[in-house]
């Protein structure tokens, strides 16, 4: 059984290293999303590649990248006209986030994917168990720490 995972495991992993699934490959894009593609990618390599090192470094917030992307209109892509938002699909959503977190994919996945970290979530609360859900605990902000 193992020896049939891991050959599925390396199967799976030379199609993604040969179709290099992204949304930045379709080649049908509409135009509309095909613009949204470039702002982002521009966006991104302008905006926040240059200024990111710093930003982790120093722990600034990136007020001016975080405004510019309301300017533009990357912090609302799927939520309606109605709302303030720019009444885009969820696929236009997707392109969004995928040009913007190229550069954090590396990053923030790979050790998770190499298996060098392990990820997890822990939840357990009295009459809930692991319900996540139905969590009520609430945290007080006392200052220099909280009160759970």
């Amino acid at each position: 059984m193992f020896r049939k995972m891991n050959n599925a495991s390396k199967l799976v992993q030379t199609l993604w290293q040969t179709q290099k699934r992204s949304i930045a490959c379709l080649s049908a894009l509409p135009e509309t999303h095909q613009m949204l593609q470039k702002t982002c990618r521009d966006f991104a390599t302008e905006m926040l590649i240059p200024n990111a090192a710093k930003a982790d470094k120093e722990h600034l917030y990136p007020e001016q990248q975080i405004r510019k992307m309301g300017e533009l209109g990357l912090m609302a892509v799927a939520i309606p006209e109605e709302y303030g938002g720019t009444g885009l699909d969820y696929l236009a959503y997707a392109i969004a986030m995928e040009e913007i977190s190229r550069g954090s994919k590396k990053e923030f996945i790979t050790p998770y994917t190499t298996g060098e970290k392990i990820g997890c979530f822990a939840l357990s609360e009295p009459g809930n168990g692991s319900d996540a859900g139905a969590a009520s605990t609430t945290a007080s902000d006392k200052g220099d720490h909280y009160l759970l």
